[in-house]
């Protein structure tokens, strides 16, 4: 019997219980709406039966989360289908006590970015240009503004327009924003 065990004796009955023991991966992922996530997963052992509940935070905490509605398996794939930044965790149960998972990494579901229109369509380095689109991050640091993959300073952000400086070294073309949050 290990630490943490409990032996109980009843005549000839012998009844052991095993506490459990937890792990799970903290890996963060960021992908697009609708794209693939990876799942998560828990390992436990213990005796007897284990059961699973998921549960996801807006903090990276594994306590006081939104239970997840019919995750009750030792995986869960987070949905896709709604931008969120969420961190998730698992409750391993049996009939002895309950444990908490490790908190899992940062999920980002991000919404997809479009350009409609780059104002002006030239600009010299250092000079400001306006990026007119959809689903940016109002936070200036949350967009990656690349114009012809090198990365441009991002100045001033609303959901729909950035204001960025062009970087040195780069060419007209392509123009990318890559909302990081």
């Amino acid at each position: 019997i290990t630490n943490g065990s409990t032996l109980t004796n009843y005549s000839n009955i012998s009844t052991v219980f095993i506490g459990l023991s937890v792990s799970a991966s903290n890996l963060s992922q960021s992908v697009l709406l609708n794209s693939t996530v990876s799942p998560l997963s828990v390992s436990a052992q213990g005796f007897p039966a284990l059961s699973y509940q998921w549960y996801s935070n807006m903090t990276a905490s594994n306590a006081s989360g939104t239970l997840i509605s019919g995750a009750t398996n030792d995986n869960y794939t987070p949905d896709n289908s709604t931008a969120s930044n969420l961190y998730y965790y698992c409750t391993v149960t049996n009939s002895c006590s309950t444990v908490n998972s490790p908190v899992s990494g940062k999920i980002s579901i991000n919404p997809k970015v479009t350009i409609t229109s780059v104002s002006p369509s030239r600009a010299d380095a250092g000079s400001t240009i306006t990026i007119t689109g959809t689903n940016f991050n109002s936070t200036a640091s949350n967009n990656t503004v690349y114009i012809s993959d090198v990365i441009a300073t991002v100045t001033s952000a609303t959901a729909t327009q950035l204001q960025v400086t062009v970087p040195y070294g780069s060419k007209d073309v392509p123009v990318r924003v890559v909302n990081t949050e």
